[in-house]
């Protein structure tokens, strides 16, 4: 009987009368019996494996006959323009029946299931399409459809098995075009390593962003990533060559391809891709990354709020975390026990290990390598703590020592990325004494547990105590607020490292973790904490997080190449594409999401609610911190939103340095050619001696800082347009006043600092001399605390502003990590980054009295953090006696906002210069001037007032409101305050701080 299963129902003497019909002779009918044996070594190589070893694999029944098409057209592989058809015709029953079997029938020389239906339909179609083929002619038929199917099978297993061992090629960024080129070593201009130059075959992949190579097409992690960005360039000398170079602004690749036909494809490929790429256009403000759309954004003002997202954020990561920070520390607490739940704290340390270890996330962090005399960063603690939590948790620091002309500057980005999802930009960094809440608590009153602390300290000189027991010391011991304090009813705090003030003592080089701050000789029932005021924003949307998370690739590739054998064990990161983005993370893995996480675990936070706005990520990088050309797109937009202000401009930042231009001509405006600034180059923002962090000022001229930046001449440009039209305009600064006493650094900052505002105003003075009162145009703020110590003294501390925050017109909302200064913004010096956001939606509000159009995220931030200032936030620790309950004041700028803020701030700081002698203040010009200061700076009496006094007083303290003062421009103005022979900081370059 035939080997050939018949249909349910027939018998072997039907199929033999079929097979004669087909076959005619008993020959053919043997023939096409032979045609299951393993006579076809093609099919039997198919898999590798051959076929004796393998059981019969019996494929599912295909019935032709139900669906059999009008007219089937069969291709050969081995000849592709060759068409065989067969007319409309009416088959009969037994060919029906035959072709039926044959595809059911089953091949054990064919193992492979795929294989052996593709080869019994071709067959099939052969019998059905070819009734009148018999014996020998049909045998041939047949052999060559299974050879045509063996080949064509091979072939999509080749391209099957080079989809799967890429696959993370079209994951990560996509793919193309992908092949084997030859590569030439070397051609990094940043790199410390050394190179032979010698050829390699790689696997190259041309993905949507950039270009990779791997070993081999098999290889999981690329060798190298060359971003798409206005530099790459493919240079080919002869169109006849099949030598090619990609061009970067760090790298010269070598690339040869085996043929010419091969190079052309090459570079067509991607050429084209660059023309598509928005990475390789211009964008407004010179920016690296285009205007998005759909932002969703929320303020995390002061770190209590932003600690606390972060934590959830980072609770909630699937895949991947970014973090790149001037100061990382993983002790720091990210949640602290209050309430019902007093040990409910959570470090830093523990979310990444639970993230890495738990769940398996891959943790990617950039730290700032910094110069450890001078500074308390410890990145070599952080480093070593970090890389000890999981081998997943990868870290670089840079730059590298060998780099010299990078040592003057830094990375000053904050930023965390979780699953390129979600992201925080901003002034925070994770990292001591940053932690506050809104209140700004600035003393502790309960005796007993201050005893307690101090036990602690004492503690530390027996040098028994282990290191475990060092930290399960510095971690246990909390505070309370006492009542009638002066501080509100803000809660506990937790002490430690976040118990800070630099006229006590700043925070050890080399201390890390708690110890920091318990091995200080910081007295707390002697000295106040200063308190600490920064904003951050959390922004979820594909397009604003994939660009934040590109200048951190970018990051991480170039300081990855930039040190000695470390690109070896560090793996390189690759852009996703949206499509990925969108399926990493949970379902809550958003802005709205978080807020809502957050809230759920009433942890009483205090930001805004999700906004809509547009949005464009920018920055301050260069040669030697991002290895491409100069950037300040940060600068750009400062400038552009101080020029095209209509109504106000409120800055909240860290340091006000701000110059009127140089006379040097040595800027080069094809650097950048949307900067305004065209006469920077003998301030470090001109010639290229600059670019590699070298050139620079080294003075002052005439007093007068020479910085490189013109915001004070734009400032200057905009006040002036608009006392010429008579048109109501304010410019409102808030930044802190320093502290200089012990410190020459800040009091260097401090000098320029006041240097830049009088100059500002003088010059203003001598072109409107009619102008009676320069705060109706521009005026200067800072944030003062006070509180009651031990034995009811009273005592005072400044706020330490550290937030980068610009809004105009209650519209555009300027936010991240750059100072006003040359560091921040020139763009060859310190790292920065920022967002530029929009409001998509406005909202009806006043301006001046009359009816405007305002941003809802810019509006209600400015509005947040006005009365946050002036004592109107619940729990905000700033209502005197009498204070102002309507919220509603704040939300006019330009009329009773304004006029509230102003005069709220000089009620505060007339009644500060009644209650402490030595505050600071425009009368005085000298430090001899200022009482308590015995024989110049260092020298400086904490506690100014004594109890005598204070109650003579008659309790005006209390009459404080919020936490705003006037500032006081010209406080030692006929001081020199630079650095002075002998003191460290004198050895140093004047740029090197402003």
């Amino acid at each position: 009987m035939s080997r050939y299963r018949t249909p349910s129902g027939a018998d072997d003497d039907l199929t033999l009368e079929m097979e004669d019909e087909l076959f005619g002779d008993l020959d053919a009918r043997q023939a096409l019996h032979s045609y299951q044996s393993p006579r076809s070594s093609l099919a039997a190589e198919s898999d590798g494996r051959g076929s004796t070893e393998n059981p019969p694999v019996t494929p599912s029944r295909v019935p032709l006959h139900r669906s059999a098409p009008e007219r089937v057209t069969v291709t050969s592989p081995r000849d592709s323009d060759s068409t065989r058809t067969s007319s409309p015709r009416q088959s009969s029953g037994t060919t029906m029946l035959l072709a039926d079997m044959i595809a059911n029938a089953p091949r054990p020389n064919m193992p492979d299931s795929e294989l052996a239906k593709a080869a019994a339909f071709k067959a099939s179609l052969v019998i059905r399409n070819n009734p009148k083929l018999k014996g020998d002619a049909l045998m041939d038929a047949l052999r060559r459809a299974e050879e045509d199917v063996v080949i064509q099978f091979k072939q999509m297993e080749e391209q099957r098995r080079l989809a799967i061992a890429t696959a993370h090629h079209s994951v990560t960024g996509g793919q193309l075009h992908s092949g084997m080129l030859e590569k030439k070593s070397g051609g990094r201009r940043n790199s410390m390593e050394m190179t032979l130059g010698t050829w390699r075959r790689r696997w190259f992949v041309l993905k949507n962003s950039c270009l990779a190579y791997y070993i081999n097409d098999e290889d999981d992690l690329p060798r190298d990533i060359l971003l798409f960005d206005k530099s790459f360039t493919v240079v080919r000398e002869r169109v006849d060559s099949h030598h090619f170079e990609i061009r970067t602004t760090s790298r010269t690749l070598q690339l040869r391809a085996n043929t010419v036909e091969e190079c052309d494809v090459w570079c067509a490929k991607i050429m084209s891709m660059m023309r598509t790429s928005e990475f390789c256009k211009a964008h407004v403000h010179s920016s690296f990354a285009p205007m998005r759309d759909v932002t969703s954004v929320s303020a995390l003002v002061d770190a209590n709020d932003y600690f606390k997202a972060v934590l959830t954020a980072l609770d909630m990561a699937a895949s991947e975390i970014f973090i790149a920070g001037w100061w990382v520390n993983v002790d720091v607490k990210l949640r602290r026990g209050e309430g019902d739940r007093p040990n409910d704290d959570v470090t830093l340390r523990q979310a990444l290990t639970a993230a890495a270890c738990e769940r398996g996330v891959k943790i990617y962090v950039l730290l700032y390598k910094e110069q450890a005399v001078a500074m308390p960063n410890n990145s070599v603690y952080a480093e070593e703590q970090l890389k000890s939590i999981s081998d997943n948790v990868f870290v670089l620091r840079h730059p590298h020592v060998l780099d010299v002309g990078a040592s003057l500057w830094s990375h000053h980005e904050k930023i965390v990325v979780v699953d390129r999802r979600v992201c925080f930009v901003g002034g925070i960094d994770l990292a001591p004494g940053r932690w506050d809440k809104s209140s700004h608590e600035c003393i502790y009153s309960d005796e007993q547990e201050l005893l307690s602390i101090e036990k602690v300290r004492q503690s530390l000189v027996d040098e028994r105590l282990s290191s475990l027991e060092l930290e399960e010391i510095g971690v246990g011991v909390r505070v309370g607020v006492g009542e009638g304090s002066g501080v509100g009813n803000g809660g506990g705090l937790g002490l430690g490292v976040d118990y800070w003030n630099p006229r006590a003592g700043d925070f050890k080089p080399n201390s890390c973790g708690s110890k920091a701050w318990i091995s200080n000789s910081f007295n707390v029932s002697q000295h106040p904490k200063m308190g600490w005021h920064d904003i951050s924003v959390l922004l979820s949307g594909v397009e604003i997080v994939s660009d934040v998370s590109r200048h951190f690739i970018q990051r991480w590739l170039h300081h990855r190449v930039d040190a000695i054998q470390t690109n070896k064990t560090i793996p390189p990161l690759i852009p996703f594409t949206e499509g990925v983005v969108n399926a990493a993370g949970g379902p809550h893995l958003s802005c709205e999401g978080i807020l809502r996480k957050v809230g759920e675990n009433k942890v009483g936070v205090e930001f805004s609610n999700p906004s809509r706005c547009v949005a464009q990520v920018l920055r301050s990088g260069s040669k030697w911190s991002l290895g491409s050309k100069c950037e300040r797109s940060i600068y750009n937009t400062m400038v552009r939103l101080i020029d095209n202000s209509e109504k106000m401009i409120y800055i909240e930042n860290q340091y006000f340095v701000c110059g009127f231009g140089t006379t040097d001509d040595g800027f080069d405006e094809d650097r950048d050619s949307e900067s305004p600034v065209k006469s920077g180059g003998g301030s470090g923002g001109g010639g290229e001696g600059d670019e590699d962090g070298v050139g620079g000022f080294e003075g002052t001229r005439d007093g007068l800082v020479l910085n490189g930046i013109d915001t004070g001449l734009a400032l200057f440009a905009r006040i002036s347009r608009a006392i010429l039209a008579n048109e109501p305009f304010k410019v409102m600064v808030v930044m802190p006043h320093l502290a200089w006493e012990f410190n020459p650094v800040q009091s260097t900052i401090l000098h320029c600092q006041n240097e830049s505002i009088r100059e500002l105003l003088s010059r203003l003075a001598d072109l409107f001399p009619d102008v009676e009162d320069w705060t109706e145009y521009i005026s200067f703020y800072n944030l003062r605390k006070w509180g009651m110590l031990k034995g009811s003294v009273p005592v005072m501390e400044e706020i330490y502003l550290h937030d980068k925050l610009v809004i105009v017109d209650d519209r555009t909302v300027l936010l991240g990590s750059a100072n006003i200064n040359d560091r921040s913004l020139l763009g060859t010096r310190d790292s920065e980054i920022a967002v530029l956001l929009h409001d998509a939606n406005t909202i009806k509000t006043k301006m001046g009295g009359e009816e405007w159009e305002a941003g809802g995220f810019a509006h209600s931030l400015r509005c947040r953090l006005w009365r946050e200032h002036l004592g109107m936030l619940v729990g905000g620790g700033g209502g005197g006696e009498g204070a102002i309950l309507d919220p509603k004041v704040v939300e006019d700028p330009l009329g009773d906002g304004f006029q509230t803020f102003r005069f709220i701030a000089t009620a505060n700081r007339k009644i500060y210069e009644s209650c402490f002698p030595s505050m600071y203040r425009n009368e005085y010009k000298k430090i001899k001037d200022v009482p308590n200061m015995k024989g110049g700076a260092g020298k400086f009496n904490p506690n100014p007032q004594s109890e005598d006094e204070w109650k003579e007083d008659g309790g005006s303290l209390k009459n404080i409101q919020g936490h705003v003062v006037t500032a006081a421009p010209y406080f030692l103005s006929e001081e020199n305050m630079l650095p002075k022979v002998g003191q460290k900081a004198h050895l140093m370059p004047l740029r090197m701080f402003v």
